[in-house]
């Protein structure tokens, strides 16, 4: 996992302003010192401390996600009912799910603002902060043969990886299918973890 000094610069990092609020506003402690350029985290614990820079990294590795999940984690997700509780516990599980010689997956459907990409997010932090290099993909339909490709090449489970592809809507049926197949064979055939978002079932 990467770290940071107590004392970071914005620039640096990459972070927009909206961004930083983000941060300022979900962890509390964090000081922005805006005529300073800098984030300081000297007043955090080491576990805030390490959740601000989890945050940090997954936004520098994608940088496109919604600014309502820059700080989504599993312990800001609050389940408001059977189905939220129970796609919480079974990332949980997923993220603890260390067989190698086994495939794991998660097929998680519904409504959006049910807190789908929350849970996306949660697990990729969880596994970063365990050491591992999760890859998360948001698909959007312009997106569909970049995504195929590096679900066919860059995005191979290796030694049991996770592939996250969150917001997998607004594809036709065969390209949805093409996508979907060659991912869960990938996980298949590597022993890795499987999560997938939709709002479609």
């Amino acid at each position: 996992m990467e770290t940071y000094s107590e004392r970071v610069k914005i620039s640096e990092l990459g972070l927009t302003e909206p961004v930083v609020e983000a941060l300022r506003r979900n962890h509390v402690g964090l000081e922005v010192k805006t005529t300073e350029g800098i984030i300081s985290l000297e007043n955090l614990s080491p576990e805030d401390r390490q959740k601000v820079m989890s945050d940090i990294l997954f936004f520098n590795r994608n940088p496109t996600i919604p600014l309502e999940n820059v700080c989504s984690r599993f312990d800001n997700y609050f389940p408001m009912n059977d189905s939220q509780q129970k796609l919480l516990d079974s990332a949980r599980k997923l993220a603890e799910y260390e067989r190698a010689d086994r495939p794991a997956g998660i097929w998680a459907y519904g409504n959006p603002g049910i807190g789908k990409t929350h849970i996306a997010v949660g697990l990729a932090k969880e596994l970063m902060e365990r050491g591992m290099d999760p890859k998360f993909v948001q698909m959007k339909s312009k997106d569909a043969l970049p995504f195929y490709n590096k679900i066919t090449n860059e995005y191979r489970f290796r030694n049991g990886g996770t592939l996250i592809i969150d917001d997998f809507n607004d594809l036709g049926h065969d390209l949805k299918l093409k996508f979907i197949l060659g991912a869960v064979l990938n996980a298949h055939n590597t022993g890795g973890k499987l999560l997938v978002t939709t709002n479609m079932d």
